[in-house]
């Protein structure tokens, strides 16, 4: 009797375990697994806007610094440039972004750091900290404004901070546009709708 209800749980268990191997990917919905050569987190994502010519991807990771696929995501490299002790938080792409094209790319950090590359990361550019008083300040997002290029415009969201913006492409000082707004001093999230 317990050796059938053991086969019994055990042929379930099984069941279960292939079952759920076949319909994690379910055919015709337009997902596909891709895979990196890294097993932490990924905490950011970035598609080229160019993505049927380009085929680019970035993604950014829990201690593993930000990694770039150029082949739809079959196969992943590490950004070199880019400090893998930092936990990319968000990436932008200005809307003209090609790859190896020499176009100035950003990105975030929780730590509350400011990173931007005009090589895909290989080496950053510029460098900004949003929170030099280490009070706990975390960027969450970035986007670059423009309608069909870059215009030099960037916006950085945070926890703690509110948001940020600078005209210069990343280069100076950073204005504080929620500075005294109530409620705005936490942003998990940014997106332009229009040229800004």
């Amino acid at each position: 009797m317990a050796r059938n209800i053991f086969v019994r749980v055990f042929c379930i268990f099984l069941f279960l375990f292939i079952s759920i191997q076949f319909f994690a990917q379910i055919p015709g919905e337009g997902w596909v697994r891709i895979g990196i050569c890294y097993s932490g987190n990924i905490t950011a994502l970035a598609v080229s806007p160019n993505y049927d010519e380009d085929k680019t991807l970035f993604v950014g990771t829990i201690e593993g610094g930000i990694w770039i696929s150029n082949d739809r995501g079959e196969s992943w490299r590490v950004c070199e440039g880019f400090p893998c002790n930092e936990v990319a938080t968000s990436i932008a792409l200005p809307k003209n972004y090609e790859y190896n094209m020499g176009k100035e790319i950003f990105v975030v950090t929780q730590s509350g750091h400011f990173f931007s590359s005009t090589n895909e990361f290989q080496t950053v550019r510029y460098y900004y900290d949003f929170d030099p008083s280490q009070s706990g300040i975390s960027c969450t997002s970035i986007v670059a404004g423009g309608i069909t290029g870059f215009n030099g415009t960037l916006y950085v969201g945070t926890l703690g901070a509110g948001v940020f913006r600078n005209t210069t492409g990343g280069e100076g000082g950073w204005e504080n546009i929620t500075y005294g707004q109530e409620g705005l001093l936490d942003c998990s999230s940014l997106e332009l709708t229009s040229e800004s």
